[in-house]
Order: structure tokens, then C-alpha cells, then sequence
């Protein structure tokens, strides 16, 4: 616990010495950290079970104890809100599952991803931009992909505009998608985490 009493007290004709700057910086430390402010001294890492949505049309995902896992019929489209931490920024997105089996030959293309979405709350049209792509039919079993945002086309000001979470003009979606699974594969999606500073 800080000791309050151990920030100097001001008084004229007295110089602010360092003594009375690093108390006064080590109380708001303090303050900050009970009130769960990032103050940048520490990442801020948001974990979320997936409860995906189904899409309109598309197969859902079995949803179980905090797990999505591949349906019977090999393909799952869904989506879920995530709540992000205003004024932060989006360091990276990490996916943590399973993947198992021979994925199809031929004709059917396989696809397994997750993607972090940005949506503007005002846009009739409700564009997505993709910030970060995570392919995940390539991964190990079990499986800790992580990814940063990647918006083509963008320069350095750009892409740190898109790093800011602004909730104020935004909404935030993780989107999972799984198409062309062969009967013996397996795949599942057991947490996302966000982090942020």
C-alpha cells in the first residue's frame, strides 16, 4: 500500500525537487493501476470465449463450455462481438485451438481463419474493415496463432489510426470461418485474446 503522507507538501520559496516529482508520479501509478487504467507499463490482455453467431444462411458452429468446434457438416461461419478498451491500441489478436486430420484433395478448397474486424456505427452500408487475417489450416494441434493489423494500401499514419480503438465511432467483431472440412478433421476454437496498450 502507498504511503500518501510521503508526497512533500508545496510551499513558496521551496524548489520541486525530484524527490517530490517521483512521489507524485509514484501515487498516480497508484491510483491508476486500482482504477485499471493502462498507463503503458504493462500490455492489456483481453481474453474471449468464442460464442459465435451464426450468419445468416451459413451453418453454425457447436458451441459448448466455451469451445467452438466443427460441425458435423465440415462448414461454419459465425461472428461475435468484443468489447476493446477505448483510446488503447491493437497489438495483436492470437486464436488458441485445435486442428487435426487430412484436409481435402482436389476440387474443394479448405479454409479455416479468424479475423478481427472494425465496423463504423454510423455507416448504413456496415463496411468491414479486416485488421488482422488469421489463417489457421495451416496450424499445429494444438494451435497459438497471432497476428497484427495488416491493412493493405495503408502508410505508417494510416495504420495507426486503425490501431486506435475508438468505440465512440466503431464496433469491434471477431469473425470465424470454416469451410470444406473433410469427415475425419477436426477443428476448434478454444479462446481469442486481444492485446492492447
Amino acid at each position: 500500500m502507498f504511503d500518501f503522507t510521503t508526497i512533500p507538501k508545496a510551499e513558496d520559496g521551496h524548489v520541486i525537487d525530484s524527490d517530490y516529482h517521483n512521489s507524485l508520479r509514484s501515487a498516480i501509478l497508484v491510483i491508476a493501476d486500482q482504477l485499471s487504467v493502462d498507463t503503458g507499463s504493462k500490455p492489456n490482455i483481453l481474453t474471449f470465449a468464442p460464442a459465435f453467431a451464426a450468419n445468416t444462411g451459413n451453418a453454425e458452429w457447436d458451441l459448448s463450455n466455451g469451445l467452438a468446434t466443427r460441425p458435423a457438416a465440415g462448414t461454419a461461419e459465425g461472428w461475435m462481438a468484443v468489447q476493446l478498451p477505448d483510446r488503447l491500441k491493437i497489438k495483436s489478436m492470437t486464436v488458441f485451438g485445435r486442428r487435426s486430420g487430412t484436409p481435402p484433395v482436389g476440387g474443394s478448397v479448405f479454409i479455416f481463419n479468424a479475423k478481427l474486424l472494425r465496423i463504423a456505427i454510423a455507416d448504413p452500408d456496415q463496411t468491414q474493415i479486416v485488421l488482422i487475417n488469421l489463417p489457421l489450416k495451416d496450424a499445429s494441434d494444438p494451435s497459438q496463432v497471432t497476428g497484427t493489423i495488416q491493412v493493405g494500401g495503408t502508410g505508417p499514419a494510416a495504420l495507426e489510426e486503425y490501431k486506435l480503438i475508438d468505440n465512440t465511432q466503431y464496433k469491434y467483431v471477431v469473425t470465424a470461418t470454416l469451410k470444406n472440412a473433410t469427415t475425419e478433421m477436426f477443428a476448434q476454437i478454444s479462446a481469442i485474446q486481444v492485446m492492447c496498450s
